[in-house]
């Protein structure tokens, strides 16, 4: 069928194996707007991104004690590494037409709970890549010892693997682990 992002709905991405198993749910729920953004999209965004990046070698932990309400994960052998999952239409620049952007305040918020952390580096992965092209970028903190790494999606409109964006997050962490050893 057609799996533009137009389609690309709650019932599609539950189509992917691995993340269908996540989401299954017995009995009668209702949520409020709030949960169903903040609870549902979120653990959705969580669980779809996971097996996206694990699909292309890449493993991540889930963060089980404190640190969860910080960071959705952490990448695996990194000890100061973490991901936050943005499922929204993506994860684009300020002033696109999207729910989460990469405003002022986001970013005091990142920088935030990145100190929280003590961590070395933050992924912000959207899931679904705009249609129109958003590069993914870095911002820098050296006074901190932190970057953080902007990735706008990993799957394109047609629902097909973002390799561009994929391979931008293995680069930088072949980069991560190098600074490792040179430490």
């Amino acid at each position: 069928g057609d799996h533009g992002a137009q389609n690309f709905d709650l019932e599609w991405v539950g189509m992917l194996p691995g993340v269908r198993e996540s989401r299954r749910m017995e009995g009668e729920y209702m949520l409020n707007p709030l949960a169903f953004q903040e609870i549902y999209l979120g653990a959705l965004g969580e669980e779809a991104g996971r097996f996206i990046l694990r699909d292309f070698g890449i493993e991540t932990d889930a963060i089980g004690d404190d640190r969860f309400e910080l960071m959705d994960a952490m990448v695996r052998g990194f000890p100061d590494v973490y991901i936050d999952y943005k499922y929204y239409k993506y994860c684009g620049s300020a002033g696109s037409e999207t729910r989460w952007q990469v405003t002022e305040e986001n970013r005091k918020k990142i920088l935030k709970k990145a100190r929280r952390l003590r961590a070395r580096a933050v992924f912000i992965i959207g899931i679904i890549l705009p249609e129109e092209k958003v590069e993914s970028r870095i911002e820098a903190y050296p006074e901190r010892g932190l970057r953080v790494f902007y990735v706008p999606g990993l799957m394109n409109p047609d629902g097909s693997a973002a390799m561009e964006m994929i391979s931008f997050i293995r680069e930088r962490l072949a980069e991560l682990r190098e600074e490792e050893g040179k430490s």
